[in-house]
């Protein structure tokens, strides 16, 4: 996912970059507010068994296009963030079994809660993949340096 971070507004802490539901869960990538940082984070779910908005530390710059990534196994979560200088910052988050299991996307939203909600986060969006398997570091450098297009 390519974001343009000088654009990025969020509404709200915890503002939705891109969102599914099974129904009754949150589970996608979000942006934290933290003084005028914006940090990348992830929810999946919404008990107190889940993920609520990890915050990975890593913050989105705001002067270049940046390509934002995450893997999801039932172990961890990764995010990434890919910058056109060719540095990549990750964080990880370990979690207990069970976590990030028994979910599956009905619908996908981007910047909001759910499809009809108000926006929650304005900005540029380009070049949005969802794939049915983490890929590795590797996978995610050759989409970053495939889809560049600035």
């Amino acid at each position: 996912l390519w974001v343009y971070s000088e654009d990025i507004m969020p509404a709200e802490d915890g503002a939705p970059i891109i969102l599914g539901s099974d129904d009754s869960n949150n589970i996608g990538l979000y942006v934290k507010k933290s003084g005028s940082d914006l940090i990348f984070s992830y929810k999946w779910g919404n008990s107190n068994t889940t993920v609520d908005n990890f915050n990975s530390g890593l913050i989105i710059p705001r002067e270049d296009p940046v390509f934002l990534a995450a893997t999801i196994t039932a172990a961890e979560a990764k995010l990434y963030i890919f910058k056109l200088d060719g540095t990549v910052q990750t964080a990880t988050h370990t979690v207990s079994p069970g976590v990030h299991s028994n979910k599956s996307m009905t619908q996908i939203v981007l910047g909001a809660r759910n499809a009809g909600a108000a926006p929650r986060l304005f900005g540029i969006y380009n070049i949005v993949r969802i794939y049915n398997a983490a890929l590795s570091q590797s996978q995610l450098q050759n989409v970053f340096e495939v889809t560049n297009r600035f």
